[in-house]
């Protein structure tokens, strides 16, 4: 795994909104919700529930000479299996709506308007006025994580059935993340 998607995991379980959808499964060895670095941890066939994974692809653009910024693309895959009757049959082909609304929260915390903290902000994304960190809490506190120059969605939603689930849908959404690592 990368520093970026681990630092981005780390960030991302921190937003309540993440297990208050109701959407984001959780449970005992995953109990701030199914978002992981790099690869899946559960598997979410019948399960009704969505799970996100995080990754780091090739840089969005070169290097420049001025300064050690990196240019990573973050990659986000949401993935749902749909409402489903007692025997498992498909009740609701809702994959992509419940996609959707998980992305909602992905791309507040990922598509960044303004790229420091800003006033107000919930206490996980440190403190208002400084430059955004990623990373555990105590990374964000001490400014020791990734520090963020900017992120922006560049991409998605692109929509690819499961292969093994009828009904399930991966959703990708894709993030041009510059940022400085220590």
């Amino acid at each position: 795994m990368t520093d970026l998607s681990l630092a981005a995991q780390r960030i991302l379980v921190q937003d309540p909104a993440i297990l208050e959808s109701a959407l984001v499964g959780s449970d005992a060895m995953w109990p701030v919700g199914w978002v992981f670095p790099d690869k899946p941890g559960v598997v979410i066939e019948n399960t009704q529930l969505c799970a996100i994974v995080l990754w780091e692809d090739s840089p969005w653009t070169d290097p420049n000479p001025h300064n050690t910024v990196e240019f990573a693309t973050l990659v986000v895959d949401i993935w749902a299996d749909p409402t489903r009757n007692p025997d498992k049959s498909i009740k609701l082909d809702n994959a992509q709506d419940k996609i959707k609304r998980v992305a909602k929260t992905v791309t507040e915390n990922f598509h960044l308007v303004e790229p420091g903290v800003p006033a107000g902000a919930a206490a996980y994304l440190g403190q208002p006025g400084m430059a955004r960190v990623w990373g555990t809490p105590a990374q964000v506190a001490a400014r020791s994580g990734i520090v963020l120059v900017s992120s922006v969605q560049s991409a998605g939603p692109q929509w690819n059935p499961m292969s093994n689930n009828p009904g399930g849908v991966r959703g990708r959404y894709r993030f041009n993340v510059s940022y400085i690592s220590r």
